[in-house]
């Protein structure tokens, strides 16, 4: 989410935007994903319109890590396990610290102002976890500490060999977690775990599936095909997680994972879309210029969205101010751009230019 490129001769708009509208997604999402959610009625149209926003948001996370592996792993972009360790990880440890301590102070004054064993020891565990959606730091340091090797097995590797490795991917960190949904499906759990398949699994797929994408030549047919996969996963999880949820009568999420069939195939059809059909519009400077803006701001907006969601709800900017349909979408740009702008303020100091944004 960081990977800015300083000469705009050579921006990838598409990339660009795309950035920007995952993080308007996992706004989105976090803001779903409320008590609404959870306490409201399943049958209501209330529910019904929170469920549609958090399901066709769900590919947000996938396409942030695509988009690293696109930059990241491309053959023009030197990535060495020396700036891995100086330059990339360290910033990330680094705004991990600061924003881990920011959140603490934000949402337990209470326990800070009476500590004792248990308090030290429960701030202790949310400061290394760090805030809800946090996690993705821990992720995306992972990933970059595989770069190097990945990226020099894959410069060795041709066509063949890395479709040979996503399919690896899609069998065991997709199909297999989707079949296991299924009730009494465990053994093929089993199975595939005793396999020992680590290396092809979770967020390593989507990250080599990122380059994949971004640098293999599209036919006509496959380009609309990719663009389809990205329509009937945003059509199976807004249907499968509505019906389920509607069957049981409480709020069903099994297929809202990350490794869900359908939230893959969301990921792939949105990732592709970008890449295949905004390349082929001519912006003016202006635009150019916004979009550059809104993308280099980010990952200060991803790291501080989560501030600002309870801050504009006490004000009233919140699900409930009017019905969900139009309502979650005001309060996801109203999040953006409240973050923006705090982000833009702290961009104005080296110090949160560097390690906070």
């Amino acid at each position: 989410m960081k990977d800015s490129m300083k000469d705009n001769s050579k921006r990838l708009y598409w990339v660009d935007l795309l950035r920007i509208l995952a993080t308007l997604a996992v706004i989105g999402l976090h803001i779903c994903s409320t008590g609404i959610w959870y306490d409201t009625d399943v049958s209501s149209s209330v529910w019904i319109a929170v469920n549609f926003y958090a399901s066709l948001s769900k590919w947000c996370v996938p396409v942030f890590v695509m988009i690293s592996g696109s930059l990241f792993l491309t053959p023009t972009k030197e990535i060495t396990i020396s700036s891995i360790y100086t330059k990339y990880v360290p910033r990330l440890v680094v705004a991990f610290v600061i924003w881990s301590i920011l959140y603490i102070i934000a949402y337990n004054l209470n326990n800070l102002q009476h500590l004792n064993t248990t308090t030290v020891k429960e701030l202790g565990t949310k400061f290394v976890t760090g805030h809800y959606h946090m996690w993705f730091i821990y992720m995306i340091i992972g990933l970059y500490m595989i770069t190097p090797p990945l990226k020099k097995m894959i410069s060795n590797c041709d066509k063949k060999m890395i479709e040979y490795f996503l399919l690896l991917w899609i069998i065991f960190s997709i199909l297999i977690p989707t079949i296991r949904i299924i009730p009494n499906t465990d053994l093929v759990g089993k199975l595939s775990q005793n396999m020992g398949m680590g290396f092809v699994t979770n967020f390593v797929g989507y990250y080599v599936l990122g380059y994949y994408l971004s640098i293999i030549k599209l036919t006509k047919k496959t380009k609309w095909i990719l663009c389809l996969c990205g329509f009937i996963g945003g059509i199976a999880t807004v249907g499968i997680s509505t019906a389920l949820s509607l069957s049981s009568g409480l709020p069903n999420r099994s297929i809202h994972g990350n490794s869900a069939v359908n939230v893959a195939l969301m990921a792939i059809g949105v990732f592709s879309a970008f890449r295949i059909f905004i390349p082929s519009l001519k912006l003016s400077k202006f635009t150019k210029v916004i979009i550059s803006e809104l993308s280099n701001n980010c990952f200060g907006i991803y790291l501080s969205h989560a501030m600002f969601i309870p801050i504009l709800a006490r004000v009233g900017i919140n699900l409930s101010a009017f019905h969900p349909i139009l309502s979650v979408p005001a309060v996801v740009v109203s999040v953006f751009f409240t973050s923006y702008i705090f982000t833009w303020i702290i961009r104005r100091f080296k110090v949160g230019r560097s390690y906070l944004s």
